[in-house]
C-alpha cells in the first residue's frame, strides 16, 4: 500500500508539471534531467541503434529523428528510480523502425521515453520494449502513432499515454491512458490491441465521480482487448471510490472493428462512457448470456450519468462487440420504367473476398512467418513467437496460388508462387505443405521478396511496407522483386 501511494504522489507531482508546462510553455518541462549528467542532444537525422551508448541519455529537441534497429539493442540501462536515465522529446519527432528489438529502460525506470505537449513517436516496424516502474504515464507527448511491428510497455497501472493516440496497424500490448491530458483522443483504425491493467485497460479510472477522465476513444478496425485485472484491489480507498472497467472512457465511438473488454471484480463494469456509447454497424454481446443494455451505474454513492453496456443497473462483466454486416442495405423503391429495360449480356463481376495474413516473428531464429490461420496463429503465438499484426489482406480464391513449404533441417519456411520453384525445392528435401493463400492480380499491393545470404534459417522476408524492403537493403539483404499481390 506505501508503494501504491508513493507511485500515486509521483503520478500527480509530474501530472502537474505537465499542467504548467500546458500553460507557460515549452520554458517548463514535464520532467527536469538530472543535473550532474546533461542528456546528449541529437540534431536531425537517422541514427542506427547499434551507434547509441546504452548508459547515456538523449535530448532530441526542435528535431526530426529516425532511429533503425538495426540490431537488438538497449538503450537508458541506468534507468532506476535515483538516475533519471531517459531520452527526452522536446517538440520534436521521433520515428522508430527495423527489424530487431529496441528495448528502453529497465525495470525501475520512471518514464524513460519523456515528452512534451509538442512532441510526436511514430513506430513503424520493429519489436519495442518500454520498461516503466508504473509510477506515471510513459511519454506523455502530443501525439503517438503505432503503424507497425510490435511495442509492448511494462507498466500495469498508467501504461502509454499521449494527448492524442493513432493505431493503424502493429502489435500493441499496453495499457493505453490518457497521458495526463483532458481531453484527449484515442483513434484505432487497424492492428491489434492488447491493454491488460490492473485498474483499466483503456482510459482511466473515476475516483468519486470526477470527470477528470476526458478520452474519446473511436474504433473503426482492428482487433482490441482490455481487461482490469485487480480483482483484489479495495474498492474504497484514502477516501475515494474507484468505479475500474476495462474501458473507462468519456465517449466511446464504434464503427467497427472488434472490441472486447473485461474485468476480474464482480463490483465493476466491463465498459463504461460517460458521456454516452456510439455503436454503429456492430454487434454487442455478453458471453455469460445477460442482456445487453445501456444503463446507468450508481457506485460510491455517484451516479454516472451516460451509457454503459451492462445487463441491469449493476453492469456487464464481459462485453464482445464485433463489426456487424448483416444489415440489408436499404434502396429506394423502384420507378415504373417509360421504355422497356433490357437486361445486362453477363453478370455482374462478384466482389473479391479477402481474408487477413497474420504475420508473426520467432526471435530466436529470425524467421518471419505468414498465415492466415488464426488458430495456427494462437498456438505458435503460445510457443513463444511475437504477433506482429495483419500484414495484408489475401483473396480467399484466385487464379495464382501461394504455395507453402517447410525445411526440416533449418526449420524454416518459404512461400512461392512458382511451380516450378516448388517442385526444385521438393527434389532437394523440403516438405510441401499446400497452398497457403492466394495472390491477386498484378494491380494489387505487391509483396516485396527479400533474400538474406548470411541468415541459416528466415532467409527470406515478405513485406508491402517498401520503407522496410528499402531499409533491409541497406542491411544487405538482397531484393528479389515482387513475390505475389495482396488486396489494396
Amino acid at each position: 500500500m506505501e508503494l501504491l501511494k508513493k507511485k500515486r504522489i509521483m503520478a500527480f507531482t509530474l501530472a502537474l508539471a505537465l499542467v504548467f508546462s500546458l500553460v507557460f510553455g515549452d520554458s517548463i518541462s514535464p520532467v527536469a534531467y538530472a543535473a550532474e549528467e546533461e542528456p546528449i542532444t541529437l540534431d536531425s537525422g537517422t541514427y542506427n541503434v547499434s551507434e547509441l551508448d546504452s548508459n547515456k541519455s538523449y535530448m532530441i529537441k526542435d528535431a526530426e529523428v529516425t532511429f533503425v534497429i538495426d540490431q537488438d539493442k538497449a538503450l537508458l540501462a541506468k534507468a532506476t528510480e535515483d538516475d533519471w536515465n531517459k531520452l527526452y522529446i522536446q517538440n520534436s519527432k521521433l520515428t522508430i523502425k527495423g527489424d530487431k528489438t529496441l528495448t528502453l529502460g529497465t525495470a525501475d525506470s520512471n518514464n524513460p521515453i519523456n515528452g512534451n505537449n509538442g512532441s510526436e513517436l511514430t513506430i513503424e516496424s520493429g519489436n519495442v520494449e518500454i520498461y516503466d516502474d508504473g509510477a506515471t504515464y510513459v511519454f506523455q507527448g502530443k501525439e503517438l502513432n503505432i503503424k507497425g511491428g510490435t511495442l509492448t510497455v511494462h507498466n500495469i497501472y498508467y501504461g502509454i499515454g499521449a494527448k492524442t493516440v493513432n493505431i493503424s496497424g502493429g502489435v500493441v500490448n499496453s495499457v493505453i491512458s490518457t497521458g495526463g491530458y483532458s481531453p484527449s483522443t484515442v483513434n484505432i483504425t487497424g492492428g491489434t490491441v492488447k491493454a491488460i491493467g490492473k485498474e483499466y485497460g483503456i482510459g482511466q479510472d473515476y475516483r468519486s465521480g470526477r470527470l477528470y477522465n476526458r478520452m474519446t476513444l473511436n474504433i473503426s478496425g482492428g482487433d482490441v482487448y482490455a481487461e482490469a485485472t485487480d480483482a483484489n484491489r479495495a474498492l474504497t480507498s484514502s477516501g475515494y471510490s474507484y468505479l475500474y472497467s476495462g474501458v473507462s472512457v468519456y465517449a466511446l465511438n464504434i464503427t467497427g472493428g472488434k472490441l472486447e473488454a473485461k474485468v476480474s471484480n464482480e463490483d465493476q463494469v466491463a465498459v463504461i462512457a460517460v458521456n454516452g456509447i456510439t455503436k454503429d454497424n456492430v454487434t454487442v454481446t455478453e458471453p455469460s448470456g445477460g442482456n445487453v443494455e445501456s444503463c446507468s451505474i450508481e457506485y460510491g454513492g455517484n451516479t454516472f450519468n451516460g451509457y454503459t453496456i451492462g445487463t441491469g443497473s449493476g453492469g456487464a462483466k464481459h462485453v464482445i462487440i464485433n463489426s456487424s454486416t448483416s444489415e440489408e442495405p436499404t434502396t429506394p423503391p423502384a420507378e415504373e420504367p417509360t421504355t422497356p429495360v433490357t437486361p445486362p449480356a453477363d453478370p455482374a463481376t462478384p466482389a473479391t473476398t479477402y481474408v487477413s495474413m497474420y504475420r508473426l516473428y520467432n526471435p530466436n531464429s529470425g524467421e518471419h512467418f505468414y498465415t492466415s490461420n488464426a488458430s495456427e496463429r494462437d498456438n505458435i503465438v503460445k510457443a513463444g513467437w511475437r504477433y506482429e499484426g495483419i500484414a495484408w489482406n489475401a483473396p480467399k480464391t484466385s487464379d495464382t496460388p501461394v504455395y507453402r513449404l517447410y525445411n526440416p533441417n533449418a526449420g524454416d519456411h518459404h512461400y512461392t508462387t512458382s511451380e516450378k520453384e516448388k517442385d526444385n525445392l521438393v527434389k532437394v528435401g523440403w516438405k510441401y505443405e499446400g497452398i497457403g493463400w492466394y495472390s491477386t492480380a498484378k494491380d494489387g499491393k505487391p509483396l516485396y521478396r527479400l533474400y538474406n545470404p548470411n541468415a541459416k534459417a528466415g532467409s527470406h522476408h515478405y513485406t508491402t511496407s517498401a520503407a522496410e524492403r528499402d531499409n533491409l537493403k541497406k542491411l544487405g539483404w538482397r531484393d528479389e522483386g515482387i513475390a505475389w499481390y495482396g488486396g489494396k
